[in-house]
């Protein structure tokens, strides 16, 4: 199911906007869930948390924080996810497809100017959809969007494959062949022998080990912090 966050300081347009969704969803015989937040550093700390949106529609002008800033931070922790924004200004336009935004909608706006942006926000996700892999795990198959892999560690035959949701994958599968499969999404990187790391999902790194959002610790071998420290400098500089 699709989960779509809303972030708007002003309540009444936060439940407008709501109540839109809903009819888009009726409209287009969809099924998600709507999650609202009336200040950007709640959401920020939704998705810091390990909370995966496929859709952000954020207000730009809020107190503390803009959309725009908000938007930044998201790009510069990986998240792809398609971006709408809403605000009472023209004057933000050209920063905001700076950050990849699908549409800029000025308040007060249309039901059909909502719907439009919506469509090509799905289009965009449908698109990211592709990137999946399919795996058999304890006797079922399983389509995984790679970047919603956590980490993964061998035992023995098998990679132990985490997902962002809790959920573990029990694959047989070499570490090589699982790294071969995750490398052209960029953000993946081996820890030694054992572990294959989402730098996506990485909170804090230091000489000894790297501390994901979900609390899991992974140990990084003697002697290689350095290279390990580069290639994470490395990723989310891009994001900028």
């Amino acid at each position: 199911m699709l989960r779509i966050a809303v972030c708007d300081d002003e309540t009444v347009y936060l439940e407008k906007v709501k109540e839109l969704l809903k009819d888009f969803a009726r409209n287009r015989s969809l099924d998600f869930s709507i999650f609202t937040f009336d200040h950007p550093f709640d959401l920020a700390s939704s998705t810091e948390s390990g909370n995966i949106y496929q859709i952000y529609l954020l207000d730009i002008y809020m107190p503390g924080m803009t959309g725009l800033a908000l938007a930044k931070d998201l790009r510069k922790h990986g998240v792809d996810s398609p971006i709408i924004f809403f605000t009472t200004s023209r004057d933000s336009a050209l920063e905001a497809y700076g950050v990849g935004a699908i549409q800029y909608l000025v308040k007060p706006f249309k039901s059909s100017a909502l719907y439009s942006a919506m469509d090509s926000a799905l289009d965009n996700v449908h698109s990211e959809r592709r990137k999946q892999l399919i795996f058999k795990s304890n006797g079922s198959y399983h389509t995984v969007n790679t970047r919603e892999i956590c980490y993964s560690e061998v035992h023995g035959n098998y990679e132990y494959i985490h997902m962002h949701d809790e959920e573990v994958l029990t694959v047989r599968l070499t570490a090589a062949e699982l790294f071969d499969e995750l490398i052209v999404s960029g953000c993946f990187i081996h820890c030694g022998a054992s572990y294959i790391v989402n730098l996506i999902y990485v909170k804090r790194i230091n000489s000894k080990s790297i501390l994901m959002l979900d609390g899991a610790e992974i140990p990084i071998p003697r002697g290689a912090f350095a290279d390990i420290k580069n290639k994470y400098f490395a990723y989310f500089s891009t994001r900028e």
